[in-house]
């Protein structure tokens, strides 16, 4: 523990010793969550799902095929959000037949006995919030099940909400532990690939919010990755590799002292990014959800004062975890006395290596704490050229410090298509998608996401793209014998384009022109005056 030499820090470390409160106590804990102790659907529930599809194929004149063709690939990951970004699979399927386990490539990122991939949200504020999740290719609706209880933290048998597809042939897709009351599809309905089918959640045998995604061909389970212990063709169109470097998934500032000895995942911990001054010490701390965390690893926290200078040093402290952890959650704060106000910083080093630099404000006495709109985000489209046959996500980019005060972030989603609404949701992740052909040849789509920390919106965002295929979009422009005034025209599918004019080519003058479009037929025809030579395009806007 390291205290800077000025009056104020030597001051709280005499009140510190008098009081008997060392600013070096470890007020730190964490680690990683509860272990599976059962599988995460229960052998009689898995039952009653087969004989439940078995009369509802039936009822729908359904017919399983046995094909040589292997399973269609997938094209995404059936889940809003961005793997290894704010959504990690946790568990892939167990491929040990024996008592051990191991993944496809040849790790532990699975449990004795998995049979599908689960993808975690990262608490039960974004379960709150909402994670769609997606059908994850064009199928039948054959089973599906709500009303059950959505946050569960321990696997006692209980009963999950669900949705199962079938994709034709022997191949049929399930997706587990959903949000009671967020089924969006029901038995017989026939689907695109990546229509919403629910909400993410820790219903049934579950130890926190996740998307249980299970894979099944030939009336058995399957692994759709491809790797060194799994050899063959990958399941996926674009296979994702595991990430396996060091990284910090979430991470938020709190004022507590009242956090578990152990891990606070699932829960949704203390926010704040505001202290205020009292002249009393108070917490000020931070909790992190950490990947692939070397074993026997260390942690340090510096706070930085506005202009720069250290205040206060932890010094480097142990994590006490004996072994690797490929998820850990942990909590740490220190009784402090700011001595100034201003914009701080919160310095957050593991095994040495730098991994958070948070600015956190800090008031004088009796300054009131105010809400800060969100930081800045980007925005793309998954694939960056759509066309009518790709499920199409708008994918954000978005700072570890998503808020200034490190509020629960939610974004909004607009779609829309020539110009119409499509699609408007609100959710807790870092990508949303529409249904594969909801956008047509010709169509322009656009995608517009604006950050929420549920009180202020942040600065939206917009990324738009012309889907190929479709009328060309050719003008014609003739010459009207009775006047010196041209007429143009192009087709009324091209609603959302643009024309302008330019009365030289070497310049990038262009204005859009203003008369007013009339219909004439299939076309929209636009009468403009001949003032010199003058030319003309269409554009999206």
């Amino acid at each position: 523990m390291k205290l800077s030499r000025t009056a104020s820090a030597v001051g709280v470390l005499i009140l510190a010793f008098i009081l008997n409160l060392p600013l070096n106590a470890q007020n730190f804990g964490g680690g990683p969550p509860q272990p599976f102790t059962d599988n995460c659907i229960p052998a009689h529930e898995r039952q009653q799902i087969e004989l439940n599809i078995s009369r509802s194929m039936a009822r729908l004149g359904l017919a399983e095929s046995i094909l040589s063709n292997p399973p269609a690939l997938y094209p995404f990951v059936p889940i809003a959000g961005t793997v290894w970004d704010d959504r990690f699979i946790n568990n892939f399927v167990d491929l040990n037949t024996s008592s051990g386990i191991q993944d496809w490539d040849c790790t532990d990122f699975t449990y004795d006995g998995h049979q599908g991939h689960d993808i975690d949200l990262r608490s039960f504020g974004e379960q709150d919030v909402g994670v769609p999740v997606f059908a994850a290719l064009d199928g039948t609706v054959v089973d599906w099940h709500d009303g059950e209880f959505d946050k569960n933290t321990s696997m006692g048998g209980q009963p999950a909400n669900y949705v199962v597809i079938f994709h034709g042939g022997t191949h049929y897709t399930w997706y587990y532990h959903l949000r009671n009351g967020s089924i969006a599809v029901t038995n017989g309905q026939v689907l695109k690939a990546g229509t919403q089918v629910g909400l993410a959640a820790s219903s049934g045998n579950s130890t926190g919010p996740h998307l249980h995604f299970e894979s099944r061909f030939n009336n058995t389970f399957y692994e759709p990755s491809a790797g060194t212990c799994r050899p063959g063709t990958t399941g996926w169109v674009h296979q994702i590799p595991i990430r396996r470097d060091m990284w910090i998934e979430d991470f938020a500032m709190h004022n507590t002292n009242n956090f578990p000895d152990t891990a606070f995942f699932p829960y949704n911990p203390v926010r704040t990014g505001t202290f205020v001054r009292t002249g009393s010490f108070q917490p000020i701390g931070a909790w992190y959800i950490i990947h692939n965390q070397p074993a026997n690893s260390t942690w340090r926290l510096r706070y930085l004062r506005p202009n720069g200078t250290l205040f206060f040093d932890s010094g480097t402290n142990p994590h006490n975890n004996a072994t690797a952890y490929r998820y850990a959650s942990w909590w740490v704060y220190y009784n402090l006395t700011p001595d100034i106000a201003g914009t701080w910083t919160f310095e957050l080093s593991i095994n040495g290596q730098v991994m958070v630099q948070a600015p956190f404000f800090v008031l004088n006495a009796g300054g009131v704490p105010v809400n800060h709109v969100p930081n800045p985000i980007g925005a793309a489209f998954d694939p960056v050229a759509p066309t009518t046959n790709d499920v199409v996500f708008c994918r954000l980019t978005i700072p570890l410090i998503a808020d200034p005060d490190f509020d629960l972030m939610r974004n909004r989603f607009q779609w829309s298509i020539n110009g119409a609404p499509f699609r408007d949701v609100t959710n807790a992740a870092h990508a949303d998608a529409i249904p594969r052909g909801a956008a047509k040849p010709g169509d322009l789509l656009r995608c517009t996401v604006t950050p929420y920390d549920g009180l202020a919106f942040g600065t939206p965002v917009t990324v738009q793209a012309l889907v190929p295929g479709g009328t060309p979009m050719r003008l014609g422009i003739q010459r009207l014998p009775a006047n010196p005034n041209l007429q143009i025209s192009w087709p009324t599918s091209a609603l959302h384009y643009a024309l302008q004019a330019n009365s030289n080519l070497s310049t990038s003058n262009w204005s859009i022109v203003t008369n007013a479009p009339v219909v004439s037929g299939t076309n929209n025809v636009v009468t403009n005056s001949v003032q010199g030579s003058r030319f003309y395009r269409l554009i999206a806007p």
